[in-house]
């Protein structure tokens, strides 16, 4: 298969509990439309659009799937949905995804997409994708590592062999402290993971398959037994309930020994914190959404909807107001939204 046969997947889970109260549980952060007026699942459908001429196949879980309707008709993407009645991580969302792939065609190429990410190589996504297909027959997967900007306790890393533009992941690390992040930064051999992936279908599946056995069975005897609706695919409770529940990167990625990593020379950036959008606000039109006036002020991030917001002799904050909710804290302290309850 070649370029235009590439089957883009969206894998669109995940409550984003760090950036209440933009995101909550009924309306995760993929859906909020606060990156020039669009949300990241638009932007990610829209690069499906630039990849392949196949329609995207996206996973999510049942209770969203309106919602990913929703953004899907806004242009014109008529999906495969696979909608699960429970979610079980990323793991099983790849191997759903994937399986269906191989049903399509079973020498098809994936190119494996979070919904929650900016990534930022659309106008050279097809160059891009001819460089996964050249290294991707060496390799069971193909992934892509940034090179980090600061330490960070929010993101897994990647350990290399060498340091080249394609080269053999090491080890996969996932999110450390801080002191091992900034050791981490004085490596040249070590890099953000991206949680994007590509590979040949059948590969991944026997990788799966090899790496996470219980995962693997517990994932085709649901798949085995799905409801099919249309275009959309229903993943039922009843076989779900016995599908542990656990990331692509714990159940196989670290075990496996054949991977390869594209260094992301583009921007990229996984907003699932305050602290990382306040990192990349002035690169993204956020002012339409800001209502703000800072007076001996320094180092501040605010985003609000609808209300004014006056900062008097502050610094270094995140102030975010959505509606009757506000959240202030202090920049640094992004991981710990998600400790309380709301």
């Amino acid at each position: 298969m070649g370029i235009d046969d590439v089957i883009p997947i969206i894998i669109s889970g995940g409550s984003g509990k760090r950036l209440w109260p933009i995101s909550t549980k009924e309306y995760p952060k993929q859906f909020a439309p606060i990156f020039s007026g669009k949300s990241t699942l638009q932007l990610t459908l829209e690069r499906s659009k630039l990849i392949s001429k196949f329609s995207p196949i996206i996973v999510v879980s049942k209770g969203y799937s309106s919602l990913v309707d929703k953004e899907c008709k806004k242009l014109n993407i008529k999906p495969i949905m696979i909608q699960e009645e429970i979610g079980k991580n990323t793991c099983p969302a790849i191997l759903f995804a994937v399986l269906k792939a191989y049903e399509i065609n079973n020498l098809s190429n994936v190119f494996i997409m979070p919904s929650d990410h900016l990534f930022d190589l659309d106008k050279n996504i097809k160059n891009f994708i001819k460089k996964s297909l050249k290294y991707s027959s060496k390799f069971n997967w193909v992934t892509y590592g940034v090179k980090p900007l600061y330490p960070s306790e929010s993101f897994g890393y990647i350990e290399t062999q060498k340091i080249d533009e394609f080269t053999e992941v090491q080890n996969f690390i996932e999110k450390p402290n801080i002191k091992k992040a900034k050791e981490y930064m004085e490596k040249s051999n070590y890099f953000w993971n991206s949680g994007i992936f590509f590979g040949n279908s059948s590969k991944i599946i026997k990788s799966i398959e090899e790496n996470a056995p219980d995962i693997f069975n517990a994932v085709f005897s649901a798949w085995e037994n799905k409801k099919v609706m249309s275009r959309d695919i229903l993943i039922l409770s009843k076989y779900l309930k016995n599908v542990r529940s656990e990331s692509i990167d714990y159940a196989v990625l670290e075990k496996e020994k054949s991977i390869g990593l594209i260094t992301l020379s583009n921007e990229w950036h996984d907003i699932g914190t305050w602290d990382a959008i306040s990192k990349i606000s002035e690169d993204y039109d956020f002012r339409k959404n800001r209502n703000e006036v800072q007076v001996d002020s320094q180092n501040n991030f605010i985003f609000s909807d609808e209300h004014f917001i006056a900062a008097v002799g502050v610094s270094d904050l995140i102030i975010v107001a959505k509606g009757k909710k506000i959240l202030i804290l202090k920049k640094g302290f992004s991981q710990k939204v998600k400790d309380f309850e709301y």
